[in-house]
């Protein structure tokens, strides 16, 4: 990788979260809010 590219894990680690969304917008990533498992919802159905 890059030494230039942030990792998801090195901007995690070094508070540079912001940092790294732009770096991934800048580079065309597509990055949604949640994941699939929070946008599924239970497991068992139930309301959360």
């Amino acid at each position: 990788m890059d030494e230039k590219t942030l990792s998801l894990r090195a901007a995690l680690a070094q508070d540079r979260l912001e940092e790294f969304v732009r770096q991934a917008q800048a580079l065309g990533v597509t990055l949604d809010k949640g994941s699939d498992f929070e946008r599924a919802g239970p497991a068992d159905g139930a309301a959360a």
